[in-house]
Order: structure tokens, then sequence, then C-alpha cells
């Protein structure tokens, strides 16, 4: 006869897991977020020798993507309440993957251009889907620290990219070696794309959509049937509530949030 506290401590454990590894996997967003924006400063020294830019036209070029990072989040907005967290990060890594290749066979900088800001559109979606899809999964406890994978995912995918460019600038002739910057952000991507097939949609989405079953299904992986009728009700009395008004910002601990923020 097994003891209770080994099979409390089984059932409890297990949706641990299971939740750490869904929000690793929404976090590699993150990482795809810091990796695109950073990787065009190990490349813009071959870009401006490759097409013979000026110092207005390199700035551009260096700064295309963020231009596509202001719609992104626009865009994120919509496609998160029409097709859901799960399906905006999968549309996300399709633009990642667009824009990588893209960049890479360039032969123009208004092509080049073009397909940074398609990333950058990428990036800004991804900034808003990984970290709600991360929040609205997680249990209560671990939210706060779960949300925060994705902030450490932008900086090591930051990171990776200026090691990556790195070792590509030492290896590749000048002439070849930019192509190879951007292309290597197609490995993580690929690992991304096919990573989001494996996990789970969004389960407050899935409430918001009438979708209770499916939503209260998920919700006892990463809890327990218990806490995922809770939050199920949570969800259809919320829904019931006035949409959040711009005086909410003000109140006192929103305020003190968003003082910190500012």
């Amino acid at each position: 006869m097994s003891k209770p506290g080994n099979s409390q401590g089984i059932t409890s454990e297990a949706p641990t897991i299971y939740v750490c590894l869904v929000s690793f996997v929404a976090a590699v967003g993150g990482f795809l977020f810091g990796y695109d924006l950073n990787v065009i400063a190990g490349a813009q020294i071959y870009l401006k020798d490759y097409f013979q830019l000026n110092p207005t036209e390199l700035g551009f070029t260096v700064g295309s993507a963020i231009i596509g990072c202001m719609l992104g989040p626009i865009v994120g907005g919509w496609t998160c309440d029409s097709i859901g967290r799960k399906k905006s990060l999968i549309l996300a890594s399709i633009l990642f993957g667009v824009s990588a290749v893209w960049t890479a066979i360039a032969e123009t900088t208004v092509v080049f251009n073009i397909f940074r800001l398609v990333g950058g559109v990428g990036v800004g979606l991804a900034s808003v889907a990984s970290p709600m899809y991360i929040a609205e999964l997680a249990p209560a406890r671990m939210r706060g620290r779960l949300v925060t994978m994705n902030q450490l995912a932008i900086v090591i995918g930051a990171m990776t990219a200026i090691i990556v460019a790195y070792f590509i600038a030492d290896s590749f002739d000048p002439s070849v070696g930019w192509r190879w910057m951007f292309a290597s952000e197609l490995l993580p991507i690929i690992l991304f794309l096919g990573l989001l097939f494996l996990v789970p949609e969004s389960p407050r989405w899935l409430a918001e959509k009438k979708r209770y079953r499916e939503a209260q299904e998920i919700l006892t992986k990463v809890g327990s049937r218990q806490k995922a009728e809770q939050e199920i009700n949570e969800i259809k009395s919320s829904s019931i509530i006035a949409k959040g008004r711009f005086s909410e910002l003000f109140v006192p601990g929103i305020r003190v949030a968003i003082l910190v923020a500012f």
C-alpha cells in the first residue's frame, strides 16, 4: 500500500515539470526576439561594404527591424484574440523564418530591409504572445518565475547572436559571412516551430471562446481538477465584468508598477 505523501508528491511534481517544459517552449519566442534584433550587430560592417552604404543608409538598414517591432504588437493584439496565443507564436516563427531566408539571400538593400521589417513584425508579435501564453498557462504560484523565463530568453538570444556572429566572421569570407549570420537563425526557428505543435493552446483563450472542456483539461494537467474548475469559474465571471477603463491604470497597485516601468 503506497503512502499518501508519496502519491501527493508524484501528482504535484508531474504538473510542475509539464508547465515548465511548455513555458520553456514559449520562451524560445523570446530567444528569437533577442537573436533576430541583435544579429545585425555582427553583420553591419560587412553590409556596409557589400552594399556600399552611406551612413544614412547604414543607419536605416540596421534599424529597419525596429519599424516592424512597432507594428508587431498591434498585429499581435489582434491575432492573440482572434486565432489564439499558440497560433500567434506559430505565425511569429514563420515570419522569423521568412526573414532569415530572404535577408540571407538578398542582393539589394530594398529586399534586405523589407524582410528585416518582416522579421521585426515577428519580434513584436512574439513579444506579445510569448509572455501572454506563459502567464495564462502557469499556475499562480509559479507565474512570476515562469514569465521571467521569457525575459531571460531574450537576453540569452541577444548574447548568442553576438557569439555566433563572431565565430562566423572568423570562419567565413566577409562577402558571404554576413549571409550565414542571418541564416543561422533558421536552426532555433525550426526547433521552435516543431515544438509549438506539441504544446496546448492557452486555456484562457479556449475558455474565452466557450471551449470550456478543452480549457479545463489543460488546466488540470498544470494543476489539479479542483483548481481547474475554480479557474474556469473565475474566467466565466470575469467575462461578465465590463471592459477595463483608462482610469484603472492609476489605482494604487497598478500606479506604482507603471511608475517603476517608466
